[in-house]
């Protein structure tokens, strides 16, 4: 069992690392406010994957510490020296830029995505460790204080994880869920709880369908082509961006999105996807326009 004050340690270690991450991005928007088009770009871009490689490397060495002491607390026999990994998120960092660009709120939005940047590093490294290292212990993301239900789902999965192509990726801007290891028979941490956070996802969103057994959509061929969600029937994501193109108020936009995510989730379509950033663009410029009457 991860003993709970090592946890809380290792989590605020990260939090305060995130919020550091934040007020560095505003400063450098704040500093670049003279700067249009191509040069902004340009500026932005060289300092944003600065401040997440550098906040990314903090981020690692923490998981680093923690991955030790849980190591050290367990005691296996093989011999292991755990190191920081990157998460190699290549194009992503200039893409990330570019779209808060095109927003009304690129402060926040490159904010958010900083830390979704940087918190991979910590995932990246407990992953990668968990992989190389001979005693292979399991992880999971813990889900943080006020995780939204996406989070408290992937949360409910518990230590299954083993690949680094799994927990890591879904991952989403401003996400902070812990990523930790386990190297006892039985991981667990007191105050983590999957089973009550899968009975409570399962109650609230039953269109998310079971951790087991994959999304409540109509399939054909093992492909989603379809999804119920509040009565409507989505069978595209240009079903779901028109549904979201025929919102009459801010509030209306609102509550449509909600519906949207939930399709979209039922749909197989991961937060950080192509789909979820087509998703925003749609909500930002249906918001533009009702702003505009």
């Amino acid at each position: 069992m991860i003993p709970r004050e090592d946890f809380d340690r290792y989590a605020r270690a990260l939090g305060i690392n995130a919020d550091l991450l934040q007020a560095a991005v505003a400063q450098a928007i704040d500093e670049f406010a003279g700067l249009y088009g191509d040069e902004l770009y340009r500026a932005l871009a060289r300092t944003y994957a600065a401040l997440v490689a550098k906040f990314g490397s903090f981020a690692a060495a923490a998981a680093v510490e923690f991955y030790a002491a849980m190591r050290s607390g367990a005691g296996p026999a093989q011999g292991y020296e755990p190191r920081q990994f990157d998460p190699g998120h290549g194009g992503l960092l200039a893409s990330d830029v570019d779209e808060a660009l095109r927003t009304s709120a690129a402060a926040t939005a490159l904010a958010a995505t900083a830390v979704q940047r940087a918190m991979g590093y910590a995932d990246a490294t407990i992953q990668g460790n968990a992989m190389a290292d001979p005693a292979h212990p399991r992880w999971a993301l813990v889900p943080h204080a006020g995780a939204c239900d996406w989070c408290r789902m992937i949360g409910s999965r518990g230590f299954v994880f083993k690949s680094s192509a799994t927990a890591g990726a879904e991952r989403h801007p401003s996400c902070r869920c812990i990523p930790v290891a386990d190297f006892s028979g039985s991981p667990a941490l007191d105050g983590y709880d999957p089973s009550a956070l899968y009975d409570e996802y399962r109650g609230k969103h039953p269109e998310w369908g079971s951790r087991r057994s994959g999304s409540r959509g109509h399939h054909r061929g093992g492909k989603v082509v379809a999804a119920f969600v509040d009565g409507k029937r989505f069978g595209s994501i240009g079903d779901i961006q028109r549904y979201m193109e025929g919102a009459s108020s801010p509030d209306d936009l609102k509550a449509r999105m909600a519906t949207a995510n939930r399709a979209g989730l039922a749909m197989g379509f991961k937060p950080g996807s192509p789909y979820a950033k087509s998703l925003a663009q749609t909500a930002a410029s249906v918001s533009k326009r009702l702003s505009a009457k």
